[in-house]
């Protein structure tokens, strides 16, 4: 057991490992807007990547977003914990499909007024660690999904196997019935032919 728990530890750290993506810094195109930004790709889901990324915008802070006229998601005037305490209008987008995933996040101070190294480096910078650390949480919820489809695949089987076994011992009950009634049967047809010949005898006895 302790070995299988090695095991499944050492196969989460290596999938963990070689997930590992980094998230770039880029100018992203917003419509008319050119914003310092980040960027994240994953050989990933798109919708799985996505649900991931606002678990971890919760967990920071921002629980509400809502479409805007450039592309995005938006979630103006929030205080997210990644860039401090301060409010702040933040930009994301996931594009992709279900084998490729491609994050973006902007943020800005205020309309169009966007964060970069240039004006606001440590909150800028704190974008792209954020980033970085979803890449593992992506990785470890691919994970937990793999983990919990075969646990499902288990408990499956394993109430296929107790439905097979209850309907077996209902069969082998029939079985048990069906071969006492043969039995019975085979017992009264030897006392039956046992009673024929002893009255045939009787009855040739009479005849001669």
């Amino acid at each position: 057991m302790k070995k299988s728990i090695l095991i499944v530890f050492a196969s989460l750290l290596l999938s963990l490992q070689l997930f590992a993506q980094t998230a770039q810094e880029q100018t992203i195109k917003m419509k008319s807007d050119q914003a310092s930004g980040w960027v994240l790709e994953v050989n990933e889901d798109k919708n799985m990547v996505e649900q991931v990324l606002l678990e971890e915008f919760s967990r920071t802070g921002i629980n509400k977003f809502r479409r805007d006229s450039k592309g995005f998601r938006v979630a103006q005037g929030d205080v997210w914990k990644v860039l401090g305490q301060e409010q702040r209008d933040v930009y994301y987008r996931v594009k992709g499909n279900k084998k490729k995933a491609k994050i973006e996040i902007v943020a800005a101070t205020g309309y169009s007024n966007f964060l970069s190294k240039s004006n606001q480096a440590d909150q800028f910078n704190a974008i792209g660690s954020f980033l970085n650390g979803l890449g593992v949480k992506i990785a470890a919820h691919k994970q937990d999904d793999k983990i919990n489809e075969l646990k499902q695949q288990i408990a499956t089987h394993q109430k296929n196997a107790a439905s097979t076994e209850k309907e077996n011992a209902k069969l082998l009950k029939n079985i048990e019935s069906q071969q006492k009634k043969v039995d019975d049967n085979i017992k009264n047809m030897e006392t039956n032919s046992k009673t024929i010949l002893n009255l045939q005898n009787e009855l040739n006895k009479l005849e001669k």
